[in-house]
């Protein structure tokens, strides 16, 4: 996501951000990897892009107002939220709320594919600070 004011995103081709999320090689250092790993190779979590990639350049939502209109008013931001009640209507309308479901071995107790699920939610909350909350439905595999 990208504000009015922000330029498009980073100028490196598409297959920098897929290995980010999605690179499955040994050793690798991506999202997917990260989700094998602390799941003990139970989980497999690839991502998707959204809008999808034109060719090679990564498409993203831009916002249609500033990133000053999320932040409070001050002399330098008199594009700011004045109050509490601004900042909640201005921050919450924009949220983004996930209901995702996950695979998990069955032979895991329900402490354990809690546990993951659990991993999953706050990782997505804290990489991405626009999700407001992310429900998880965990199903056995």
């Amino acid at each position: 996501m990208r504000f009015s004011d922000e330029t498009v995103l980073g100028t490196e081709p598409f297959s920098t951000y897929d290995a980010m999320f999605n690179d499955s090689t040994s050793g690798a250092v991506s999202m997917y990897s990260y989700f094998r790993r602390a799941s003990y190779g139970t989980l497999s979590l690839p991502t998707y892009f959204y809008p999808a990639p034109s060719g090679s350049t990564v498409l993203s939502y831009q916002d249609s107002l500033p990133r000053s209109y999320y932040r409070p008013y001050s002399a330098t931001n008199t594009n700011g939220y004045n109050d509490d009640d601004e900042r909640r209507s201005r921050e919450f309308g924009r949220w983004i709320y996930v209901d995702m479901e996950i695979r998990v071995d069955k032979t895991l107790s329900l402490e354990n594919a809690h546990a993951i699920a659990h991993e999953v939610h706050d990782l997505l909350e804290a990489r991405f600070p626009v999700i407001k909350h992310v429900m998880i439905h965990v199903n056995p595999d």
